[in-house]
């Protein structure tokens, strides 16, 4: 893959998976630069998404709706990937990895070999709301916290949340503000990542995205809150290894055997 503005650190999968990964609100490709490192034994490029507003793209403005920027960034891929890909995506960047997916169908584009979600009920369930662009700095520094994930070190620099606000808000609003459309299910197999103690995207919510694929779902219960996923790199690497080990060359793929010690849903 080449480097772009979408795609600011291509990965090498030298003929395995590149894995495009959406980041949560408020947060950029960073997020997932360290999973570069995580995965690259596994015949599994990590491929940080750049959604604009962020970061390199600071200076460009949001989307506040999902569906043109799924629409942007299926053309995007429709463009640049030439191999196997698949698609991670975090709370809102769970959101936006599953319309991707729809678009890149609707538009008759490459097709992901597997969708991995994370930290969001699935896409038909109803949300808790949060008016982020009306809240004054105190009550954003305290929705943030109790959401979990976001260090100290940041809620207590008043400045920098008053930069990171607008961006926030609009990335809360792709969330909160989707309206679900019933289409086909994706012929796609899913992969589910819940914190047990995530109280707005729990492991029964989490279970409710089975409904959007025909094919195989996994859901994989992790210890901790809303960014479990994070908190539990390690062993995320290691199911998104193999989970995908099918699409990567045998010499590439993982070794020995995975002890997960998972909760499944599967079909």
């Amino acid at each position: 893959m080449r480097r772009t503005a979408w795609f600011p650190f291509p990965g090498r999968s030298a003929g395995g998976v590149e894995l495009l990964c959406l980041p949560h609100a408020g947060a950029g490709a960073s997020a997932y630069r360290a999973w570069a490192t995580g995965l690259e034994h596994s015949g599994v490029a990590a491929c940080p998404v750049q959604p604009p507003g962020r970061e390199r793209r600071r200076d460009e403005p949001p989307f506040t709706d999902v569906r043109p920027l799924a629409r942007a960034l299926a053309d995007e891929i429709a463009e640049v990937i030439t191999g196997p890909f698949a698609l991670f995506g975090h709370s809102t960047g769970a959101l936006c990895a599953f319309e991707t997916a729809r678009q890149l169908r609707r538009i008759g584009g490459p097709r992901p070999v597997h969708l991995f979600v994370s930290g969001r009920p699935a896409p038909h369930l109803p949300l808790d709301r949060h008016d982020l662009a009306g809240m004054t700095l105190p009550e954003l520094t305290e929705t943030l916290r109790r959401l979990g994930g976001t260090p100290e070190s940041v809620l207590s620099q008043q400045g920098l949340l008053a930069a990171l606000q607008p961006v926030l808000a609009a990335d809360f609003s792709v969330n909160e503000a989707y309206d679900h459309r019933a289409e086909p299910a994706l012929d796609i197999p899913f992969t589910a990542f819940a914190g047990e103690q995530d109280g707005g995207a729990g492991p029964r919510d989490t279970a409710a995205w089975a409904e959007h694929t025909t094919e195989s779902f996994r859901l994989h219960v992790l210890e901790g809150g809303h960014f479990a996923v994070f908190a539990h790199a390690e062993r995320v690497h290691a199911l998104v290894a193999e989970a995908l080990a099918d699409h990567v060359p045998p010499a590439r793929g993982p070794a020995g055997h995975v002890d997960t010690q998972q909760e499944e849903l599967s079909r």
